[in-house]
């Protein structure tokens, strides 16, 4: 499920998820870099045959050799792994890091990988996995110690984390010192007793020689134990509801890309992520040192001293970094500051909806699910436009509308929208609907608030050029039914007519 939430003015507004085609746009790239436009499309198809049949069987922490070229460093110690044609897999522990080829016409090869990872799913069923498709010039590289060490730093919440662990740590110690002080009591006993008997005569005189060796070795066997007890390692508290951490196999890493698209069959070089479709668990991983929570399909991209840019393609990602958290929803992007070492350096910043050039030709085709219908990105020329938005409880009562609620049965609001014969953006930021044959633009999305899902069904119709009229309907707690009408911000609010 893809849960989400989004603030847009008036109250609390939702996800959306659309299907539509993500296009492609121009060919700018391919002069600026100097690629022959006309190789790369077939290049791009080879590159994703290839890795849809020579990867397809890959399971879970597994690195897929796809196309040409992939450089792989194992970790010390791990020798005698073959790695370099399509199909070869490795097991992601045992790589340190790994780079992929940008396009080259004239060798005919563009880097191309499928990574599959546990990260935090749990292991009642191994199929499921996080999936990434590296395509162009990419750099990923281990980050898993990094990222432990920083991982109760990365929230608001840390610090309080922190104290709780240190509370239970302190309460583990004296436990632990209470019970060795009584197996050492205990031992002392033993081995007093031992040495007693050695020394003591029996009714029939002296003990023997081989019982009293029998019992010094007793006792000094004792005595063993005693110290071992006394050098015990205290156990560590793991922390309730940490966001992170443990990291392992390829969970957390340092990544770069370049930013070529020499075609508009070519995606701008990146990572396509994808985390189990249905699952209700989200997965973390550290990506440049920012935790990223996801429920979604993203495409992210960095740059030293750059950003890292998080395009969510749909679902929800929630990005953690320098104590600040942002929700990143389905057609817009957040971008993390990086310095020259691909630190991130700075808080999560919202960037609005990415274009359609941004996420062009990305290869959803090589997801393990493919069903899902992805955002689109924002046409060149699109101008968002402040409206006056109405909206009136027609059925249920108010407290019942968790999700639209404004406090009482009415009220109005400022809201960007904008629109073209086909879809309509809707909200800061925009979420889209898309129009049906009959004149209405429409979705349908499922939100949660409190523990609590709904469906919430859009249906908003464009009547002139100044009034938009419609209805929001949502499904629980209990069914309830807004009213929608809409003018620009600088007329005077009317009736839709």
């Amino acid at each position: 499920m893809r849960l989400g939430k989004q603030y847009i003015g008036w109250g609390i507004s939702a996800l959306f998820v659309i299907g539509i085609a993500i296009q492609s746009l121009g060919t700018a790239h391919a002069e600026k870099y100097g690629y022959n436009q006309a190789d790369c499309p077939t290049i791009v198809k080879q590159a994703i045959d290839t890795v849809s049949s020579e990867c397809s069987k890959a399971g879970r922490n597994k690195l897929c050799y796809g196309n040409s070229t992939i450089q792989a460093t194992f970790q010390p110690g791990v020798n005698n792994l073959t790695f370099q044609s399509p199909g070869d897999t490795v097991d992601v522990s045992q790589i340190k890091s790994f780079t992929l080829s940008g396009m080259d016409t004239a060798a005919n090869t563009w880097g191309v990988a499928e990574m599959k990872i546990k990260a935090d799913l749990p292991d009642t069923d191994p199929t499921q996995a996080v999936t990434m498709i590296l395509f162009g010039n990419v750099q990923v590289t281990d980050a898993s110690a990094d990222a432990n060490a920083a991982a109760l730093t990365q929230t608001p919440e840390a610090m309080a984390r922190q104290n709780q662990n240190a509370t239970a740590t302190t309460n583990a110690i004296n436990q632990q010192a209470t019970h060795q002080a009584a197996t050492a009591t205990k031992i002392a006993e033993l081995e007093g007793t031992a040495t007693a008997k050695a020394e003591t005569p029996t009714s029939t005189g002296t003990i023997r020689a081989a019982q009293a060796t029998q019992v010094a070795a007793t006792a000094t066997k004792l005595a063993a134990y005693e110290n071992t007890a006394t050098a015990a390692p205290i156990p560590q508290t793991p922390i309730p509801g940490a966001p992170s951490g443990p990291y392992s196999g390829l969970q957390a890493f340092y990544f770069q890309s370049s930013d070529t698209a020499p075609c508009e069959q070519a995606p701008h070089d990146g990572i396509l992520i994808q985390s189990p479709q249905g699952s209700k668990q989200r997965v973390t991983l550290s990506i440049d040192g920012a935790a990223i929570s996801l429920g979604s399909t993203v495409y992210i991209t960095a740059q030293p001293s750059k950003f890292l840019t998080i395009n969510a393609l749909e679902g929800s990602a929630i990005v953690t970094a320098a104590g600040q958290s942002l929700t990143v929803y389905p057609g817009t992007a957040a971008q993390v500051p990086l310095d020259t070492n691909l630190h991130a350096s700075g808080v999560p910043a919202a960037t609005g909806n990415y274009s359609l050039d941004t996420i062009r030709a990305v290869p959803t085709q090589l997801l393990p699910n493919t069903s899902v219908i992805f955002a689109p990105g924002l046409p060149s020329g699109i101008v968002f436009t402040t409206w006056t938005q109405t909206q009136t409880v027609l059925s249920g009562p108010s407290n019942a509308c968790f999700v639209f609620s404004i406090g009482s049965t009415s009220g109005s609001s400022q809201i960007n929208v904008a629109f073209n014969d086909s879809t309509f953006w809707y909200g800061q930021g925009g979420f889209v609907l898309l129009r049906l044959p009959d004149g209405n633009y429409t979705t349908s999305l499922t939100v949660v608030s409190a523990g609590i899902s709904t469906t919430v069904t859009y249906s908003l119709h464009v009547i002139d050029a100044t009034h938009i009229s419609g209805t929001i309907t949502e499904s629980q707690p209990l069914p309830c039914v807004w009213s929608i009408a809409m003018v620009p911000a600088a007329a005077t609010p009317t009736a839709p007519h």
